[in-house]
């Protein structure tokens, strides 16, 4: 059996996901898909504002459209490495159990994206009024 260790995440990957109880393995599983969606939503968010910052237009090419679709995971994935550095420094990893830590992980990426989010309408409304 191959351990997979990634030098962001906490231990091993598979001791988050792998318990007897069905629901919680279901329920960790749903989250970890969740906690990918969001992030990858983050980076969007934010590749997309680079890009428009950058060029000034809101229509794209083909060629940008490449970009932005490269440069998505990529900003998702620093996300993610952000948001696990801020976990670490707020708890003690070995002091908190596995399934309440995916659940806390899901918890800040979702604030962080609400919070991208909040930030990116209201620069677009007051750039549209000009203030």
């Amino acid at each position: 059996m191959v351990n997979l260790r990634l030098n962001f995440f906490p231990g091993n990957l598979k001791e988050y996901f792998d318990y007897e109880d069905k629901l919680r393995r279901i329920v960790s599983k749903i989250t970890a898909i969740l906690i990918v969606v969001y992030c990858l939503m983050t980076g969007l968010l934010v590749s997309n504002v680079v890009i428009n910052s950058v060029l000034n237009k809101d229509t794209f090419s083909l060629i940008e459209y490449l970009i932005l679709f490269i440069s998505t995971p990529i900003a998702g994935l620093f996300f993610l490495k952000s948001e696990i550095k801020l976990i670490a420094l707020m708890i003690d990893e070995n002091g908190m159990e596995k399934y309440s830590y995916l659940r806390l992980l899901l918890f800040i990426s979702v604030i962080v994206y609400i919070l991208l989010l909040i930030f990116f309408y209201s620069f677009k409304i007051f750039s549209l009024f000009n203030l």
